[in-house]
């Protein structure tokens, strides 16, 4: 669909899974859009975003399912005020929402781990939310540089500390703190010897779905957890 001028909504079913790269890039008249919720990424192809261009864009809602959002995702969407990213994404691109000149806030969710160079560089931030428990990997331009004196960083105030010792989140002069809950899980091997067991990450939000995975050593294999379950990997969701 790209370049489509006249495109003005669209409505992508829940039957779809996989969508092309940079498909509604230069859409510059579209306004309404509904998600798949099984598709799982937001791709680029080629140096074209996956909404890039798309100027009449105000607000989009990503579906749960979604885990990654690709490079210039939504690069140069001028009348993006809003956007919800969902507790599912653990990667924002390249330039994903670069030149966004109308968005003034964002919400980066627990599920975070990475953001990509110049993700939200020449974007007029004011407010920025990011509610990783540990600081998510960025390289210093992610922001535009006026950012990181003029805009709130607002962090979980178990995780300030860190915040303040990991570039470049300590560059923001303006850091204040929220109250949330997090869960943290332990899971250990019965012998490191055969074999070791991890868990993605290290703070988690209620009732959030958690992946545990058993990698047994050469000449080990897995036979079970200490309840009798049996799969591998096993999801758990945190409930305490």
């Amino acid at each position: 669909f790209r370049n489509c001028s006249s495109l003005t909504s669209i409505t992508i079913p829940n039957s779809v899974t996989e969508v092309g790269g940079g498909v509604f890039c230069g859409c510059n008249s579209l306004r309404s859009v509904i998600l798949s919720e099984n598709m799982t990424s937001l791709p680029s192809f080629d140096g074209y975003g996956f909404f890039e261009n798309c100027t009449s864009l105000t607000s989009i809602t990503i579906p749960n399912s979604v885990t990654s959002i690709g490079g210039y995702a939504f690069s140069s969407c001028s009348s993006l005020t809003s956007i919800t990213i969902p507790n599912s994404v653990t990667s924002i691109g390249y330039a994903a929402f670069y030149n966004c000149s109308s968005l003034t806030s964002i919400t980066i969710p627990n599920s975070v781990t990475s953001i990509g160079g110049s993700a939200f560089s020449s974007c007029p931030l004011t407010d920025i939310t990011c509610y990783a428990g540990v600081p998510p990997t960025c390289s210093s331009d992610v922001f535009s540089s006026d950012v990181y004196s003029s805009a709130t960083l607002t962090v979980p105030a178990v995780s300030k500390n860190d915040y303040l010792i990991t570039s470049p989140w300590d560059a923001f002069l303006n850091v204040e703190t929220m109250d949330v809950t997090y869960y943290q899980l332990s899971v250990t091997s019965s012998d490191e010897n055969m074999g070791h067991v991890s868990e993605t990450k290290k703070y988690y939000t209620p009732n959030e779905v958690v992946e545990i995975w058993a990698e047994p050593y050469n000449g080990y294999k897995f036979t079970g957890w200490s309840d009798g379950n049996t799969d591998n990997p096993r999801t758990l969701t945190l409930t305490q």
